[in-house]
């Protein structure tokens, strides 16, 4: 690591007024996240900056954010945790897209409580709502769309 290189990473943030260090320098392909490089590779912005804060740490783990705000870098914001941790983190929040809000989901609300309440055959309600018999069975099984 150069010796200009934590300088340079504090020169590409503001500070919010809710405490968050929001990125303003380049960003990922995806946009969500922002990026720095350093170390001859890319690392993704907070990543790095827990990197600065906190010392090495195990690159399998995620870096988490606290405030939910992929662009905070501010390290008071970010914690250490496993894939499960990260989801678990987003579920006690409820910040898990479920139902209609899932952008991959096919059926309404509506159509879940019809299915729920139909008398028809499950091959019958595959062909009206052209879904798969697998999903049929966990909608009427509740395995799926609990929340309704």
């Amino acid at each position: 690591m150069t010796p200009n290189t934590k300088e340079t990473f504090y020169q590409r943030f503001e500070v919010m007024p809710n405490g968050c260090w929001e990125w303003r320098s380049h960003m990922e392909p995806d946009g969500r996240y922002g990026c720095f490089h350093f170390q001859t590779k890319r690392w993704r912005a907070h990543r790095a900056s827990y990197f600065f804060h906190y010392g090495e740490f195990d690159q399998t783990l995620y870096v988490c954010h606290t405030c939910d705000n992929t662009l905070c870098v501010n390290p008071q914001h970010l914690f250490l945790g496993t894939h499960q941790d990260n989801m678990d983190d987003r579920n006690s929040k409820g910040r898990s897209a479920r139902g209609e809000q899932n952008g991959d989901s096919r059926l309404t609300e509506d159509q879940v409580r019809d299915i729920r309440s139909s008398t028809l055959r499950t091959g019958e309600l595959v062909k009206k709502y052209k879904v798969s018999k697998v999903t049929i069975l966990k909608i009427k099984q509740r395995k799926s769309w609990k929340h309704i």
